[in-house]
């Protein structure tokens, strides 16, 4: 159900907001005065296509924001399947720029037009004489049928479990896609697998680069430490001997500066030269080359490497961590086995309760068509269709959907000479409209917003009075939004909204009121007599409006 449609920068209409209320909200006004382009803004918010040169020239972006009510059938076959967070109170944007290019949300999560589109079929039916999305689409004669016979309960029911076991068939088919892909790779995952086991990986291998290095340059740095050894220590003339000479005078004139510790910092630098000569000594003799220890070295380092490579990685914890994964994969493939073989019991469990849920379904669907067909037929005639004839059809469809296991083809005739045919192949218009409406005024598709574009038109007089008294059959079970230029229609509002235009900065633009009972009996009476309304045209109108009290 619509609460409230903001519109910006759209055509004629620069800045209204249209709140209809949950009964029947009929709209008048001037020709020319921006009634349909109401709704061809709604069509924008709910995933039509922008016209760019509809924009073509403005300067401000075109906002369109909407709020609507829904419940949770849509949730089911919307909000769930679509992956979008649930707001009973759901709020859908849309901002478009003057080349056209637009962006769309759905409470506040960005969308795309089709997901827009998808959702405004579920919250909005718009039908009028060119667009008879109503009742040929044959989801919605299912939906009409549905709300004939109060299968609400049914339908939900039913697309839980159905929703159920698509989550279900959803998991099974990647999981058996995963199966499939171990299987597929298991040769080669256990061969990639064997070469990591047989290098035996450890941290140790971390410092391989930093040992080779030192075994490959042993001669060279064994060299360099018996050169720094004996120069420090082991020498003629080494530093340390050299060092030592001065010890006495370091003494001596640290005595005339008692501050300075020169004698204590000397001995501190001939200690640490003592020790890093004894270090150097230590670490160099201790290098040895073993041949053949440095040539497995080399063949060790050399296979990391390859492996590093093949597995396009840079480190050995990165192999270590490939290694792990292979052997997790290749011992998890018997328990992905057993996931999915109870996933096949569970679903097979689902679809049994499924298959029963959608029998419950056809069996109500099939248990209400002779009385929704009898109750449509009578209803035709009142609207001047004596002749009228309407088969329901249901059959069984080729595979379960989210509306359960029937096909439903509603077939009409408008003339006793003629055999039952599709809608689209034989309703003309006005046939289809009041056909759409007659089915409309029996069902009861709860949360959806109902709209009819002059759908009385080329009728007037007792066949307008029964269109308007139809209509509020329909609006007293759903809300319900109509365009009219006949005041029997009009007479029958909830809320009547008036629809004019006026000069605002030099430009035409759309102002929506909504009628007090005086300014609403005024406007059915210019309706009745045109431009100058008379007297008998105020009695006539206050006549059609006491009429709604009654």
């Amino acid at each position: 159900m619509i609460k409230k449609i903001n519109i910006k920068n759209f055509a004629l209409l620069k800045d209204i907001s249209f709140e209809p209320v949950a009964g029947l909200n009929i709209i008048t006004g001037e020709t020319g005065a921006g009634k349909s382009i109401i709704f061809e803004a709604l069509g924008l918010l709910l995933g039509e296509r922008a016209d760019s040169q509809l924009f073509e020239g403005q300067n401000e972006k075109c906002i369109l924001e909407g709020e609507f009510a829904v419940d949770a059938t849509i949730e089911n076959l919307f909000f769930k399947p679509e992956d979008f967070d649930f707001e009973s109170h759901t709020i859908l944007r849309r901002e478009i720029n003057s080349n056209g290019k637009s962006r769309a949300f759905i409470n506040d999560t960005p969308a795309s037009l089709g997901q827009m589109k998808l959702l405004g079929n579920l919250l909005v039916n718009i039908h009028n004489q060119h667009e008879t999305i109503g009742i040929f689409n044959k989801k919605n004669q299912l939906a009409l049928l549905d709300g004939f016979a109060k299968n609400k309960a049914l339908l939900e029911a039913f697309q839980s479990v159905y929703f159920q076991a698509k989550k279900i068939e959803t998991t099974l088919f990647e999981r058996k896609n995963h199966l499939a892909e171990i299987k597929k790779q298991e040769s080669y995952n256990q061969f990639l697998l064997e070469e990591l086991l047989k290098l035996n990986l450890t941290v140790q291998d971390r410092k391989l680069e930093e040992q080779l290095d030192h075994l490959s340059h042993a001669d060279e740095i064994k060299q360099m430490g018996s050169k720094i050894c004996n120069t420090l220590s082991d020498g003629e003339f080494s530093i340390l001997d050299q060092i030592g000479q001065l010890q006495a005078d370091v003494k001596k004139i640290d005595g005339f500066f008692p501050k300075s510790s020169f004698f204590e910092r000397f001995q501190s630098i001939v200690l640490e030269l003592k020790e890093l000569a004894v270090d150097v000594e230590k670490e160099t003799d201790s290098l040895t080359v073993d041949n053949e220890s440095l040539e497995a070295m080399e063949h060790r380092f050399s296979s990391i490497q390859q492996l590093l490579k093949k597995h396009q990685t840079q480190d050995i914890d990165s192999l270590m961590v490939i290694r792990q994964n292979l052997e997790n994969e290749l011992n998890n493939t018997e328990e992905l086995e057993k996931s999915i073989f109870l996933l096949e019991n569970e679903l097979e469990t689902v679809l049994k309760n499924l298959s029963v849920q959608s029998m419950a379904l056809s069996d109500a669907r099939k248990k209400a068509i002779p009385q929704i067909t009898m109750q449509l037929i009578e209803l035709l005639k009142s609207l001047e269709l004596e002749k009228a004839k309407v088969v329901f059809e249901l059959k069984k469809a080729e595979n379960l959907y989210a509306f359960g296991a029937d096909d439903l083809s509603i077939l009409f005739s408008a003339n006793s000479d003629m055999a039952p045919m599709p809608l689209d192949k034989v309703a003309s218009g006005g046939e289809a409209s009041r056909l759409a409406l007659c089915l409309k005024s029996l069902a009861s598709l709860d949360m959806v917003t109902l709209i009819f574009d002059e759908i009385d038109s080329g009728v007037s007089g007792k066949v307008a009075q029964r269109i308007g008294e139809l209509l509020k059959n329909i609006a007293s079970k759903q809300q319900v939004i109509a365009v009219t230029h006949s005041p029997q229609v009009a007479s029958c509002a909830d809320n009547h909204i008036f629809v004019s235009k006026k000069e605002e900065n030099g430009k035409t633009v759309t102002a929506i009121h909504y009628l007090n009972k005086e300014q609403e009996q005024n406007v059915i009476a210019q309706m009745l007599s045109g431009s100058a309304v008379t007297d008998a045209a105020m009695a006539n109108a206050k006549t059609l409006l006491e009429r709604k009290m009654d």
